[in-house]
This record gives structure tokens, C-alpha cells and sequence, in this order.
């Protein structure tokens, strides 16, 4: 193996063993939890890259729906682009939250629809306090 062929070999490795860091800082916690969601179900998480987050709340229903826009590789290399849906739903806050925020709304997501299926979530996720404007 020459020198050459083992840096790129070792660079590959190095891409492969590193994390997506899709996640912002600024990212609100429904982005967050929605987007780990996303790269936990594509094949190549490390080479995801969002596009756009649209989020769709009625004030009048207990529905929210997240739409991100991605990019990713396929089992090929070959970028893709796709939208993956996140499902969220208002629940009614505990004592425990009504008394740490008052006022905030607080969301569970109940699962992701990516390439056409839907994953539920399983009601294992913790819940997401809002103050009904992020």
C-alpha cells in the first residue's frame, strides 16, 4: 500500500466513523428530535444534508407537521434529494410543566414518514415544551 492509497483509505475511514452534525445549535427541540429521527432511517446518515425545514401548525387542531428537505446519499454514493414528514401532537401539560412554563404548549411526535413509510415512534420520545411560537 502505498502512501497515497492509505491516507485516502484512512481519509474514508475517518468519514465514515464521523457523525452527521446536521443539528444547529439554534435549532428548536421538534427540529432536533425530527431530523435524528431523519438520519436514524437513511442508509448514509453521514452524508445528509438539510435544505429546508416548513413547519405547519393549526392553532385550531392538536396537529403539527414538520417537512424537511434533504439530501443524501444512496447505498450507491448518488445524492438524492427527499422530504421526510415528522408528526407531532399537542398534548395536555402535566402539573409539573404547567408550573415550570405556564402557558407552553407541550408536544409528543407520534412518528416520520420518509421514502413513502411511515415509522412510528412508539410513545418513547420525551416531550417537547413550546411556547407556542417555536
Amino acid at each position: 500500500m502505498t502512501a497515497r492509497s492509505f491516507l485516502l483509505h484512512l481519509g474514508l475511514i475517518t468519514t465514515l466513523l464521523t457523525p452527521a452534525s446536521a443539528v444547529a445549535d439554534e435549532d428548536s427541540v421538534a427540529v432536533r428530535r425530527c431530523e435524528a429521527a431523519v438520519l436514524g432511517a437513511i442508509q448514509n446518515p453521514n452524508s445528509y444534508q438539510r435544505m429546508a425545514v416548513d413547519e405547519q401548525r393549526d392553532t385550531a387542531s392538536t396537529a403539527y407537521t414538520m417537512t424537511i428537505a434533504f439530501e443524501a446519499a444512496n447505498i450507491y454514493g448518488t445524492p438524492i434529494a427527499a422530504k421526510a414528514m415528522c408528526y407531532f401532537r399537542r398534548v395536555t401539560p402535566s402539573p409539573r410543566e404547567e408550573q415550570a412554563c405556564p402557558g407552553c404548549e407541550v408536544f409528543v411526535m407520534d412518528g416520520l414518514n420518509i421514502a413513502g413509510g411511515f415509522r412510528p415512534e412508539g410513545g418513547t420520545q420525551p416531550r417537547i415544551l413550546s411556547d407556542g411560537g417555536s
